[in-house]
């Protein structure tokens, strides 16, 4: 009876699976279509025509969804339908415009399910999908924790789903914390760089920044898995990047206690931003905290001037919650190219305290002063 029982229910569920049609799709061969109202639909509404490919195992193929009509939308893996398989690639806006690009490596069965559909439910027209075989990608180079590597993209670099790439490989021990910088001076090359693994000749990304780093600059603080390494892309935005790059993994710097100075009115300091200050754990700017010195209620000006070209200062006059490197600090702030004023009110209980940071979130000397102002006519 049990026996029975669970026939039935698998039979129930398989009646209920959606079936799709599908259209066998040839390498090197395009395929035309038009997605209609009658296509088949996703959970959310949006249609879609799916396609068979066979290919040899363990192969990366490369597919393209080219529409004018509408936006694109990509997915392909050992299932691929309505919903997809756990190794199941996708992509809305390929390397061109909103035409759709996956790479993507043949499951141990050989055969692909590609779905080529539209990005939204209003997605109607005519398209053209493609499949080609990519060569494996050479394997990644191994990169030192705490020493930069140089590199430099172009026409020679790999091919990571339509952008030039470099892939290195950090090995160190699991669970350690640590930050990738991509980093470039070169005109119009705007860096992008990726984490992830490297399986079957092909890299698989699973995280990606692009400027989280000073400037254009891209940055990834993460932590390293278990098996001890981590594959990065260092690669840019535009299919025909070209220009040097350097690319440096190294630790977090260590956490600084919490300091606070006095400024008096009528005083003008010299202070520099560097290691040694608080740095914001996201934008790894440095500041330094003053405290400053009048009457309760009494108005002050303070200045900010950097004296290290290119730096651009910031002030921002609040109270510290905690004395930790991730204090939550509020109010008002002012920055006005090298330099910038605010004007404050010291409060009653001397709890607020000035914040000299810059948006540079690089090393700056400076020069701070206070005075006071007239009290406000009656």
């Amino acid at each position: 009876m049990i026996r029975t029982a669970l026939i039935a229910a698998v039979s129930l569920a398989a009646l209920a699976a959606p079936a799709f049609a599908q259209t066998a799709l040839s390498l090197n061969t395009p395929a035309n279509g038009t997605l209609t109202d009658r296509s088949a639909k996703t959970g959310e509404g949006a249609p879609f025509d799916l396609y068979t490919l066979r290919a040899k195992p363990g192969e990366r193929v490369r597919i393209d969804l080219a529409s004018e009509a509408f936006d694109a939308y990509l997915a392909a893996g050992a299932q691929a339908g309505a919903t997809c398989s756990a190794d199941c690639v996708t992509n809305d806006d390929g390397p061109d415009g909103t035409n759709s690009r996956v790479t993507v490596t043949v499951p141990a069965s050989g055969v692909l399910q590609v779905r080529a559909g539209a990005l939204g439910g209003d997605g109607r027209g005519a398209y053209t999908l493609t499949a080609a075989i990519v060569a494996p990608l050479a394997a990644p180079r191994a990169l030192t924790v705490g020493q930069a590597a140089s590199g430099t993209l172009g026409p020679n670099s790999a091919d990571l789903d339509g952008q030039r790439g470099d892939l290195w490989v950090v090995r160190a021990p699991a669970g350690t914390q640590l930050i990738a910088r991509l980093n470039t001076t070169a005109e119009g090359l705007d860096p992008l760089l990726k984490r992830g693994k490297f399986e079957n000749g092909g890299f698989v990304a699973e995280e990606q920044d692009d400027d989280g780093g000073p400037g254009l600059n891209a940055r990834i603080r993460f932590t390293m898995p278990a098996n001890g390494q981590a594959v990065f892309a260092a690669s840019a935005l535009g299919t025909e990047a070209a220009g040097p790059y350097t690319l440096l993994v190294e630790p977090p710097l260590p956490k600084q206690p919490l300091r606070v100075a006095t400024l008096g009115l009528g005083e003008a300091v010299n202070g520099v931003l560097d290691a040694k200050d608080i740095q914001d754990p996201e934008t790894e700017a440095w500041s330094d905290y003053y405290k400053v010195s009048g009457r309760p209620g009494q108005r002050v000006r303070i200045t900010v001037n950097a004296t290290t070209p290119g730096m651009n200062p910031q002030l921002a006059w609040g109270v510290l919650d905690g004395e930790t490197h991730g204090a939550d600090y509020g109010g008002a702030s002012n920055d006005d190219g090298t330099g910038g004023t605010i004007n404050v009110t010291l409060d009653e209980d001397g709890a607020s305290v000035l914040r000299v940071t810059s948006i540079d979130m690089g090393t700056m000397r400076y020069t701070l002063s206070a005075v006071g102002l007239p009290r406000p006519a009656r």
